[in-house]
C-alpha cells in the first residue's frame, strides 16, 4: 500500500512540475498578443509626435476612426474584405485635402488570397494598377527622433492604385509580428479625382509613420506567392510533452 501510495505521490509532483512549466513558459508566450479584432489598427497612420509635427508643414488629423467592437461597419471605398478591418479618414487642415487609410487583416491564408483575388478584379474594373517602390528616407530623416530616423525600412513595395474617388498606394505583405500567421492589404490613399504624384509625399508621410517600426526586425513579405511556414513547436513546448509523458509513464508502472 505504501509503495502505491509513493508512485501517486510521484506521479503528482511530475504532474505539478508538468503544470508550472506550461504556465511559465506559454503564459509569457501568448500573453501581449492583441486578438486578430485589434491586429488591423496597428496600420493605421500614428498622427503624434514624434512622426507629425506641424513645424515640418504636417497638417494631420484623423476625423473619422475605426475599428470598434460595437458592430461591423463596412470601410469608405473598397470590399469588405475582413471581419478584422480598420480604417481612418484624415483631413489636412491647412489645405482641406482629404486623405483615407485602410486595413485589412488575415490569419487564414485561403482567405487572405481569396480577398486579394477578389480585390484585384475589383481593383482593375474600376481604375488603373501599377507596381511601385516607395522610398521613405526622406521622411524619416526629418523626424526629431533617433530611434525613428535609424530604423531599416526606407523602401516599400506597393501598388499604386488611379480612380476618380480615391488613388493611392496599397501595401500587402505577410509578417511574423504576430505569432502565426499574418496577412495585411493595406491601403493609404487621398479622396477624390486629383494628381496622385502631386500628394505622394503626404501619403508616404502616413505610411511613414507606421510601417518601419512595425517592420523592424520582423520577416516580411511584399505581396506573398505562398502560404507562410507553420511554426514549429516550440522548446518550451517540447519540455512540457515530456514531462507529461513521464507522469503518464509513472501512472502505468502503477497498474502493474
Amino acid at each position: 500500500m505504501l509503495r502505491n501510495k509513493d508512485s501517486s505521490q510521484n506521479g503528482f509532483i511530475v504532474f505539478c512540475i508538468a503544470s508550472i512549466l506550461l504556465l511559465f513558459f506559454i503564459t509569457p508566450a501568448s500573453a501581449g498578443a492583441p486578438p486578430p479584432d485589434c491586429r488591423p489598427g496597428y496600420l493605421l497612420p500614428y498622427l503624434h509626435a514624434p512622426y507629425i509635427n506641424p513645424s515640418n508643414g504636417d497638417c494631420f488629423y484623423a476625423t473619422d476612426t475605426y475599428p470598434t467592437n460595437l458592430s461591423f461597419r463596412s470601410p469608405p471605398f473598397f470590399l469588405n474584405m475582413s471581419e478584422n478591418h480598420a480604417f481612418m479618414n484624415i483631413t489636412c487642415n491647412k489645405t482641406g485635402d482629404r486623405y483615407v487609410s485602410e486595413v485589412w487583416y488575415f490569419t487564414d491564408w485561403n482567405e487572405f488570397r481569396a480577398q486579394r483575388e477578389a480585390l484585384f478584379s475589383y481593383l482593375t474594373q474600376h481604375g488603373t494598377l501599377s507596381n511601385v517602390s516607395l522610398d521613405l528616407s526622406e521622411e524619416l530623416a526629418r523626424v526629431n527622433n533617433t530611434y525613428i530616423s535609424g530604423l531599416k525600412t526606407r523602401q516599400i513595395d506597393a501598388i499604386k492604385y488611379e480612380n476618380s474617388a480615391t488613388s493611392g498606394y496599397f501595401v500587402i505583405f505577410s509578417t511574423s509580428f504576430f505569432p502565426g500567421p499574418n496577412y495585411y492589404i493595406t491601403y493609404y490613399g487621398v479622396v477624390e479625382s486629383t494628381d496622385l504624384q502631386q500628394h505622394t509625399p503626404q501619403l508616404e508621410t502616413l505610411i511613414m509613420t507606421t510601417f518601419p517600426r512595425f517592420m523592424e526586425h520582423q520577416t516580411n513579405v511584399y505581396n506573398p506567392e505562398f502560404p507562410m511556414a507553420s511554426q514549429s513547436t516550440p522548446f518550451p513546448a517540447g519540455i512540457i510533452l515530456i514531462a507529461i509523458g513521464i507522469t503518464a509513464f509513472i501512472r502505468a508502472q502503477q497498474g502493474r
